[in-house]
């Protein structure tokens, strides 16, 4: 990604964020 990578790891775009933390949930709630 040739824009700066600094400012999207802490920005995230919302479609990004939702769809990482619902990644994230489902693979906790599978290895739980």
């Amino acid at each position: 990604m040739p824009r700066s990578s600094k400012k999207k790891k802490t920005c995230f775009s919302r479609k990004e964020l939702r769809n990482k933390v619902r990644k994230g949930v489902r693979n906790t709630l599978r290895k739980a």
